[in-house]
Parts: structure tokens; C-alpha cells; sequence
């Protein structure tokens, strides 16, 4: 009984925020603008450099791998309307004195920045957190990459960002809004950033400055990394669940930071409500997701 109450709660409060939470589309508005995508070789990264591109702004894209990002950055030339120039920044976000090389290398090349997207990631195998030498050094490596690299970005770019009245996109995950077991390093990462960005968006709005931050919680993905990672656990079973497109991601990413939006909760129904639910509901929230890993 409870559940079928829950779930009738759960759809009249998602159809009332997807029906008041439209906004105009102003996808034209990038034409022109200078931004910077992180983690931009493959999955989400490659295809939010495309939408990007097509919609013709002028791009500087980074990851470790230099060849192909050449590779992305030849295919952004090609469907770019206005002839752009783009620009690739080989840089490893483990390594922290790389962000600010990154920030500057990139102003430089675009003349300046007026949108950050923060993409990238390091992964962590879904297993148990035993406090294991393993564990440990992989947590250090996760945390510095996934949250500390997004604030040092942050931070170099703030003088532009603050001058260009720009945008931050920040690219979240569900597991920063609803932690699950066998992931913990890589949910405290993704809750830390949804703790910085939301509070730094606050003082934004205190201090009166026009900035925009997007928070854009992500749900099951259909990226070669994502996928391969859950297949080959032992230890989640996400058959119930079919995977989105990366395509159609990044063009909702776009669009949520061309309007300037708080958030973007993608897939809508699978992000948004399980958010809602594990907040007013989370000891039963708890007990279904523990109950699709298997030990």
C-alpha cells in the first residue's frame, strides 16, 4: 500500500516540476561564446564538444589523451556553422598544478572564457571500502580529481568568469545526490561537489553577482566506461534500468547551461524522483538500493 501511495506522490510532485520548470531555449545565445570543456575525449565530454561546436562557439576541450582529443577537435572543425577555430590543452587532472596551466592556456587561446564546463572524472571500481592500502590510495586519487581538480579550475577561472558575467557546469551524478554502496569514494566526491556548488552559487547570488552555476545530476549514461563498469561488478545489477543516450545528454546539458538554469536532472525520471524520494523517505530509499547489490 505504502508503495503505491509513495508513487502516486512521487509522479503529481515530478509533473508539477517538469510543467513550472520550463524555460525559453536560448541555444542561440553560445554563438561566439569561449568555452572550456573538461574531459572532453569520449562519452559525455566528446558529445557536449559537438553540440557545442555545431552551435557555434569557439572551443578549447582537454583530457590525457592527446591523440584523441586531436581527433574530437577536427570533428568539432568540421560541424562548426562559422568557421571557428578550436583548440586542444592535453592536461591530467590528478596532477593539480595542471588547472591552473589549463585555465590560462585556455583564456589565452580563446581570448578569454565566458563558460566552464567541468566533465571529467576517475572512475572507481564498484567494490566494498575495507580500508585497505588499495582503498585508500584510490580514494586520494578520486578525491583530487573528481572534487579538489573541479575547485582549482574554479578558482583560476574566476577572474574571468566574474568579468564576462559567465557560467559554470558542473557535470554530477545521481551518487551526488543519493549515496550507494561499493561506490562510496566516488559518491563522496560527486556530495562534495554538490555541497561547494551550491553553496558557492548562494554567495554568488548574496554578493549580487550574475553568474550562473549549473548543477546537472546524471542518471545511468549509455558511455563505453559506464557501461563496462556495471557489467563487469559483481556486486550491482542494473538490468531493470536502460541506459540514455550521451547525444541527447550533452544537448540537455547545453541547453540547462544556455538557460542559466540552478539544475538539470537527467533522465528526469530516474534522477529527479529517486532524489525526491531518498529525501522524504530515506530509510525505505535505503533498503530498495541495497537491495538491487548482490553479496
Amino acid at each position: 500500500m505504502w508503495g503505491k501511495v509513495l508513487a502516486v506522490l512521487a509522479l503529481g510532485l515530478a509533473l508539477f516540476f517538469a510543467l513550472s520548470y520550463r524555460d525559453e531555449d536560448r541555444l542561440d545565445t553560445l554563438k561566439g561564446k569561449r568555452v572550456l570543456v573538461t574531459g572532453a575525449s569520449t562519452g559525455i565530454g566528446e558529445q557536449l564538444a559537438y553540440q557545442y561546436a555545431r552551435l557555434g562557439a569557439k572551443l578549447a576541450i582537454t583530457a590525457r589523451r592527446k591523440d584523441v582529443l586531436i581527433k574530437v577537435r577536427d570533428r568539432c572543425q568540421e560541424i562548426s556553422p562559422n568557421n571557428q577555430s578550436h583548440f586542444i590543452i592535453q592536461a591530467d587532472m590528478g596532477n593539480l598544478n595542471d588547472t591552473k596551466s589549463v585555465i590560462e592556456t585556455a583564456t589565452s587561446l580563446l581570448g578569454g572564457l565566458d563558460i566552464l564546463v567541468l566533465n571529467h572524472i576517475a572512475s572507481q571500481s564498484i567494490v566494498p571500502f575495507l580500508g585497505t592500502a588499495e582503498n585508500l590510495t584510490k580514494f586520494d586519487n578520486v578525491i583530487d580529481v573528481n572534487f579538489r581538480s573541479y575547485v582549482y579550475l574554479t578558482s583560476y577561472a574566476m577572474p574571468q568568469i566574474l568579468a564576462n558575467k559567465g557560467s559554470i557546469v558542473v557535470i554530477n551524478s545521481l551518487l551526488g545526490r543519493v549515496p550507494h554502496p561499493f561506490i562510496s569514494t566516488y559518491s563522496a566526491a560527486k556530495h562534495a561537489l554538490h555541497g561547494f556548488y551550491e553553496s558557492l552559487r548562494m554567495e554568488f547570488r548574496a554578493l549580487k553577482q550574475d553568474i550562473s552555476i549549473t548543477m546537472c545530476t546524471l542518471g545511468y549514461i549509455a558511455t563505453e566506461n559506464a557501461i563496462k563498469q556495471i557489467q563487469t561488478s559483481e556486486f550491482v545489477n542494473f538490468d531493470q534500468i536502460a541506459p540514455v543516450s550521451p547525444v541527447d545528454t550533452a544537448l540537455a546539458i547545453v541547453q540547462a547551461g544556455a538557460n542559466r538554469k540552478n539544475d538539470l536532472y537527467y533522465p528526469f525520471w530516474s534522477t529527479w524522483v529517486v532524489s525526491l524520494l531518498r529525501n522524504l523517505f530515506p530509510g525505505m530509499a535505503d533498503k530498495v538500493i541495497v537491495e538491487m547489490v548482490s553479496v
